[in-house]
């Protein structure tokens, strides 16, 4: 992958590659005084390049006076880019704080209802529950912090249990060092694990990457000027 800067050090593109060495997926990203309005995604098949999977995907972004994002706009072009395109749109409340507590979706020919709401406690994300459109709850992620540890744990909790999903370890500076995910699929191992290591200027270096089957992958990050 690599990104696009302006001098304002907004990314103002991005390319992604596959496994050949060819782009597969371009992101063009469109600013006003470093706010986001837009961002446009063309893209195929990242293992296969003969175009017939080509998708384009464009969102917009209208936020409120002090920047948050009330409401964003997908619009979806898939195969056929001179067909009408889907459109699905989130409408998103928030605190006087700027903490979002409510997001609302209207899907594809469909109408509005409320689809996630969100809680805090002493400023910090405690839950998410998500509901269906009949406003019913479906599942709730919890967040759990340890601040003597440097983490916090994800869990699902639907209806049946209560199962830990992700893990985040950051070091004294607050920066990411360690994500764990969680499966429920029985493999090698029960989790993923992804790895940042810094520079001296805080930016990452290197990354590594140890899926459920144990497999490695490793990543270099690249920087100019």
């Amino acid at each position: 992958m690599t990104d696009y800067f302006d001098s304002l050090g907004d990314v103002i593109e991005r390319d992604e590659y596959n496994f050949k060495g060819k782009v597969f997926r371009i992101t063009n990203y469109t600013y006003v005084d470093t706010v986001l309005l837009k961002k446009e995604t063309i893209s195929k098949d990242g293992f296969n390049n003969n175009g017939s999977s080509l998708t384009k995907r464009i969102t917009t972004y209208d936020h409120d006076s002090v920047g948050n994002i009330i409401i964003e706009k997908e619009y979806s072009f898939l195969g056929d880019l001179l067909k009408p395109s889907s459109v699905t749109i989130w409408n998103r409340d928030y605190d006087t704080s700027g903490h979002l507590i409510r997001e609302f979706i209207t899907p594809p020919k469909g109408t509005i209802y409320l689809y996630h709401t969100y809680f805090y406690t002493k400023g910090n994300l405690s839950k998410v529950k998500t509901f269906d459109v009949t406003k019913s709850w479906i599942y709730s992620y919890l967040y759990e912090y340890n601040e003597d540890a440097h983490m916090k744990s994800v869990y699902l909790d639907n209806k049946s249990e209560k199962s830990l999903e992700h893990e985040s370890f950051y070091d004294n500076q607050k920066k990411l060092i360690i994500e764990k995910d969680y499966s429920d699929i029985r493999t090698l191992l029960d989790h993923a694990t992804q790895a940042y290591f810094y520079t001296s200027d805080g930016l990452i270096e290197n990354q590594s990457f140890q899926d459920v089957k144990g497999e490695n992958y490793y990543y270099k990050h690249f920087y100019s000027k």
